[in-house]
């Protein structure tokens, strides 16, 4: 372990929150000791450590601090002490609004991973768009796809999960029993389900062409007739949704 230097280094793995960063160690195989090497003008704090085969260094942005040009710089930093990296991940808490009425499905606690299609590179900034007359919204913004060898390793992951069940369960479970606090923590399902999956929540969606939701509202005094998946709640099943994401 102590051979190791910044050059072992290959993936770099940024958080914007500090629970997010408490998951992300949580899911190492083993935790590595800061070494000797990090760039004078690198202000970022490391955890490193193994997970699989792969050497990776994990760093949140400043407690209080968010946005694009913070990750930017989190990543620049980065770049400068471990010059072997060869893959930048931001994995993160972010929101779903179902829409059952045209087979959009999604929910708290599902994962999302951002896939390209023909159109886009996989992140749209939906904020830096624009609403028309007649319902059309016009995307002003999006960001570069992932590199060639995370969506050759994309095409196969996505091809196993309509193969066989994901394991994730199995490894949050493994993660929970290593890190005892977490569960104190509030890293655990809830006893209840959220509003937004709930029964006696109501949504109502803006009608969009783009398909962009752009509002929600749940009302816990009415039986929701549009949610019809509330047994999925009680499955405990981890959903896994393939495509494009719109970054607010």
């Amino acid at each position: 372990m102590s051979s190791l230097t910044v050059r072992d280094y290959h993936i770099g793995w940024i958080c914007a929150l500090e629970d997010e960063m408490a998951a992300a160690i949580a899911m190492l195989d083993e935790e590595h000791p800061m070494m000797a090497g990090q760039d004078k003008q690198d202000h970022n704090s490391y955890v490193l450590g193994k997970l699989h085969q792969h050497n990776v260094a994990i760093a949140c942005m400043p407690a209080g601090v968010d946005g694009l040009v913070s990750a930017a710089t989190v990543a620049k930093h980065m770049a400068r002490t471990f010059p072997e990296l060869r893959v930048g991940l931001m994995v993160g808490i972010g929101a779903g609004i179902p829409n059952l009425a045209r087979g959009v499905d999604i929910r708290l606690r599902d994962v999302v991973v951002n896939m390209p299609d023909k159109t886009w590179g996989g992140v749209v900034q939906y904020d830096s768009g624009k609403a028309e007359s007649g319902g059309v919204f016009v995307v002003k913004g999006e960001l570069n796809q992932p590199p060639d060898v995370l969506l050759r390793t994309l095409s196969q992951v996505h091809a196993r999960h309509r193969m066989r069940p994901s394991k994730i369960t199995e490894y949050i479970n493994e993660a929970v029993v290593k890190n005892s606090m977490l569960e104190d923590n509030g890293f655990v399902r809830p006893d209840a389900p959220d509003q937004l999956i709930s029964p006696v929540c109501s949504t109502y969606v803006d009608d969009v062409s783009s398909g962009c939701e752009k509002s929600v509202h749940c009302c816990v005094t009415q039986l929701c007739h549009t949610i019809k998946n509330f047994s999925k709640w009680l499955a405990q099943t981890i959903q896994f949704v393939f495509g494009e994401l719109f970054l607010i």
